[in-house]
């Protein structure tokens, strides 16, 4: 992980980017998502406000890396007393997602913050904004795209 960092920071890793549906590529996102969350005790809530015909050019791979950088997280520190919740819309025709729980306080784990500088470098790549938030006992992933 450490090397990848090195990468991305060296502005040497090279995007492999596709032009997808934006709809198809969160709900797919989504449903692998459920899987894992629900083995885990979480339920979900999700709203998508998204065009069919809404595309994005992007390496879907690397951004799968930072879905499941954003789903574990919410293992090891989300609450599975409340709903993960999944918002995703067009707004001025960029794709925006955001993935929010509550903070299991109870849980005694410690982060180096090296995934979420992953996910930041590889979401900049793309030309948008990756940004985390805790407000109000709550944890929020915010990607633009």
């Amino acid at each position: 992980m450490l090397f990848e960092y090195a990468l991305l920071y060296s502005n040497q890793k090279q995007l492999n980017k596709i032009k997808v549906n934006a709809k198809e590529l969160i709900e797919q996102f989504i449903f692998e998502s459920t899987i894992t969350l629900s083995n885990n005790n979480f339920t979900i809530e999700t709203n998508i406000d998204i065009e069919e015909a809404f595309e994005i050019n992007i390496d879907v791979n690397e951004l799968n890396r930072v879905f499941d950088n954003a789903i574990s997280n919410i293992l090891k520190y989300g609450d599975n007393d409340f709903a993960v919740i999944f918002k995703s819309l067009n707004i001025d025709n960029k794709l925006n997602i955001t993935i929010s729980n509550h903070i299991n306080y109870d849980i005694e784990s410690i982060s180096t913050g090296l995934g979420i500088n992953i996910c930041k470098s590889l979401i900049n790549l793309h030309g948008g904004i990756f940004e985390t938030k805790n407000i109000d006992n709550t944890y929020e992933v915010y990607i633009s795209l």
